[in-house]
């Protein structure tokens, strides 16, 4: 009912409004195949029968895998790593968290690519200047992985040197950076209408002499 209720009120707005984008809030609560199914009928519209060219249609979303439906719970949900190679849009916050340093979730202090890590610490405790360095280079590793899209399997040389896939560049919990077969699939971003804006999210990371 749901699946129905989503592809034929996205319908609707394609034919009668001629809306060309959708955006859906915490799409990774939503099942792959209703977005995807959505994502095909809206495709099928075309421009002399239907008013509207349908593959022109961009569907993305916040494509983050938590709650009651992560590590699909709950079946297989619109996540970033579930969308590689559907061609829907995700919220890289890979990128986003190597440019600003720290995540949402973790000490508004934490500093990275262009706050000061490392060459202008703040105050917080970022650990030794090895480690530092380490983070600088990993964050470096995660933002050139953003702008090559995300790509999985995207070539890139790393911080040591070597040649490695973005699916071989990881995260801290050893989950790869990128996950999009398509430069479609990711939607690079610093800030968004989320927390802090951007001005005030450097303001509070920076070192208070700038």
């Amino acid at each position: 009912m749901v699946d129905r209720l989503i592809r034929d009120d996205l319908l609707n707005w394609v034919v009668n409004y001629k809306v060309d984008g959708f955006r859906f809030d915490l799409m990774g609560h939503i099942m792959k195949a209703t977005i995807v199914n959505a994502k095909s009928a809206i495709g099928s519209l075309r421009k002399e029968t239907d008013g509207v060219d349908g593959s022109r249609i961009y569907l993305y979303g916040e494509g983050w895998n938590f709650g009651e439906v992560a590590e699909n719970g709950r079946g297989i949900n619109a996540s970033q790593f579930n969308l590689g190679g559907t061609g829907i849009g995700s919220f890289n916050d890979r990128i986003r968290d190597a440019t600003l340093g720290g995540s949402p979730f973790g000490h508004p202090l934490q500093q990275g690519f262009i706050t000061g890590l490392l060459l202008q610490p703040n105050a917080h405790d970022h650990g030794s200047e090895a480690t530092q360095e380490l983070m600088l280079s990993t964050a470096k590793n995660h933002i050139l992985t953003g702008m090559a899209a995300n790509l999985k399997d995207y070539m890139l040389t790393n911080h040591e040197g070597k040649e490695v896939k973005g699916s071989e560049v990881l995260m801290h919990d050893a989950t790869p950076v990128a996950y999009a077969s398509l430069p479609t699939e990711t939607i690079n971003y610093v800030s968004a209408h989320d927390n802090e804006t951007l001005f005030d999210i450097i303001s509070l990371k920076v070192i208070k002499q700038i």
